[in-house]
Formats: structure tokens, C-alpha cells, sequence
């Protein structure tokens, strides 16, 4: 009688610790080492969430007003019915909006982040802080995203021989 139940509640465990497994491996960020030590987070999945939305340092949150949550969220501030309401519907779509960096993506930031430690170094070595977390976010982020990727090819030296 007791065996049956023990059998059922060791295999709700297991799959659960599978899951638990499973979910932590998913939700693994990558770093990225720079000179001088520095270290740069891509962050993503539920740590990703959880650095976003929290913030004690700024207050962030605190501070931001419903007009501005408005416009973040692209509604009238008559859509919401107080600033918490907005504030919460705009947590709410940052922490949906949450994307892994893809390998492309990590390994093009891992050049651009080595060069600009080396020379923000030269300048002053206190500058470029010794741990960063970059976390990916899709909207209106991804275009600015697209022009900066824009930039990036327009600034970077052609492969091809020089023909002159």
C-alpha cells in the first residue's frame, strides 16, 4: 500500500530535479574576460529578469514617471489606471522581452568590448568597470541595434586587397 505511493512521489522527483536540471542549463550566461581583468556578463533568461527589475542602486523604478512608462509602453498615460499599474505592465514587458545574445552577437561584442577597455585604459584605468552585465532586450532597442551594426560594417576595413 505504502509502496505504490512512495514509487509515485520518488518519480515526481526525479522529474522534477530533471526539470530543475534542465532549466538551470538553459538559464546559464556567458562571460566575456577583457584586459586588465575586466569581466562582461551576457546575461540572459531568469538572471537576466532578475538584474533587469531589480534595482537598489538607482531607483530606477522609483523614479520614472507615468508619463514616461507611457511613452516607454507607446500608450496614452489615460490607458493605465495609476503610475503602479503602468509600472507593473512595463516589468512586465522587460522581462518578456529578454533575448540570448546569439554567438555572432556575444563574439562581435567581445572584440568591440576588448578594443574600448585597451583604449578607455590608456585614458584612465578606473573608467571601464571591472564586472558589466549586458542584457539583450528586443523592440525599439533592435533598431537602434541595426544602426549600430550599420556603423560597425561601415567603419570596418574592407578583406579585400587594396586594388591601387
Amino acid at each position: 500500500m505504502y509502496i505504490p505511493t512512495i514509487m509515485r512521489a520518488l518519480t515526481l522527483i526525479i522529474f522534477l530535479t530533471i526539470g530543475l536540471f534542465s532549466c538551470q542549463r538553459q538559464q546559464e550566461s556567458r562571460v566575456l574576460w577583457l584586459p586588465q581583468g575586466r569581466q562582461v556578463a551576457l546575461l540572459h533568461g531568469m538572471k537576466a529578469a532578475q538584474v533587469l527589475l531589480h534595482d537598489p542602486h538607482y531607483q530606477y523604478f522609483e523614479r520614472i514617471s507615468l508619463s514616461d512608462l507611457a511613452t516607454q509602453l507607446k500608450q496614452p498615460t489615460s490607458a493605465f489606471r495609476s503610475r503602479e499599474d503602468a509600472l507593473a505592465q512595463y516589468k512586465e514587458a522587460l522581462r518578456t522581452n529578454i533575448r540570448r545574445f546569439t554567438s555572432q552577437e556575444a563574439e562581435l561584442l567581445e572584440g568591440l568590448l576588448q578594443q574600448a577597455c585597451r583604449l578607455i585604459h590608456h585614458i584612465d584605468p578606473t573608467i571601464f568597470p571591472r564586472k558589466l552585465a549586458l542584457i539583450k532586450v528586443s523592440g525599439r532597442l533592435m533598431k537602434l541595434q541595426n544602426q549600430i551594426r550599420a556603423i560597425i560594417e561601415q567603419s570596418t576595413p574592407s578583406k579585400d586587397p587594396d586594388p591601387s
